[in-house]
């Protein structure tokens, strides 16, 4: 698990500075994005539990409360990275991390395809749970 964890960050690290080139921020946007693939998963799982326990499962708090889990969520996610899996947070000298086009594809397919499996369980959701 870890180390999966670590790729996702690896290979968004790795897209950030080759579009952006390195600065300050890119270990914090690439931990941003890593947490929100994780937080996807998440709710893909919990989607799939709703449906197989036959129960809608919704978050009792406000626009604030919400706000205030997803900020949690991503303040954990960097902890988790940095502080926990003592992740590094930047690459060689150059900054990139040497990870293989074949993780690199592996990734961006598991990423993509975890967004769009979020994307089809909310419509169905939306039909099956329709009251």
């Amino acid at each position: 698990m870890k180390n999966a964890i670590e790729l996702i960050y690896k290979t968004m690290f790795n897209f950030f500075v080759n579009k952006d080139s390195y600065n300050t921020v890119t270990h914090i946007l690439a931990s941003t994005v890593t947490t929100l693939a994780l937080i996807i998963v998440t709710l893909n799982v919990v989607s799939l539990l709703s449906f197989i326990i036959n129960s809608t499962l919704n978050i009792p708090f406000g626009k604030g409360g919400k706000l205030l889990l997803s900020i949690c969520s991503f303040i954990f996610g960097y902890l988790l990275l940095f502080k926990l899996f003592k992740c590094s947070k930047t690459g060689d000298a150059d900054f990139l991390f040497d990870i293989t086009k074949k993780e690199t594809n592996l990734v961006w397919i598991s990423c993509v395809g975890n967004f769009v499996l979020l994307i089809i369980l909310s419509f169905i959701r939306m039909y099956y749970f329709k009251k």
